[in-house]
């Protein structure tokens, strides 16, 4: 097993936001190449090392060990498709980014059909609505 920095296995772990990237369940920070205990996780490359992956933090995401290992040399997008997903979660930054980023374009969006619907008083009405609607909007659907 290749040895990690505590600040690697930082980044690499909010990087999800403690999630598996492959089948998004809850993993531990604290156990971190601790098979057999609760949320335990190991580093995996999104590019296998066997097919020419690197170290660099790009490449490296948390997973499950049993996540992990059912992967093996594959790709991502088939693992994570077992489960029903397509990318890996967002960290909760990146989530709240996304949120706001959706709730002004619905505001807008709103607006401009109100705008064009009614007038001053739908347009307001509508560019509410749009950013509440922007905002329950999944930023990273499966």
């Amino acid at each position: 097993m290749t040895k990690f920095t505590d600040d690697q296995l930082d980044r690499i772990y909010a990087r999800t936001g403690g999630h598996c990237h492959i089948c998004r369940g809850r993993m531990a920070r604290a156990n971190y190449g601790r098979p057999g205990t609760r949320g335990a996780w190991s580093v995996d490359h999104s590019v296998p090392q066997v097919k020419g992956g690197s170290h660099h933090l790009n490449n490296l995401y948390a997973a499950h060990w049993s996540c992990n290992s059912s992967k093996g040399a594959g790709a991502n997008r088939s693992a994570r498709a077992v489960h029903g997903y397509r990318q890996a979660p967002l960290a909760h930054s990146a989530k709240k980014e996304a949120v706001a980023g959706n709730a002004i374009a619905g505001g807008a969006l709103g607006l401009l059909a109100g705008a064009l619907i009614g007038g001053p008083v739908a347009a307001v009405i509508c560019l509410t609505i749009g950013a509440c609607v922007g905002a329950d909007a999944d930023p990273h659907p499966t």
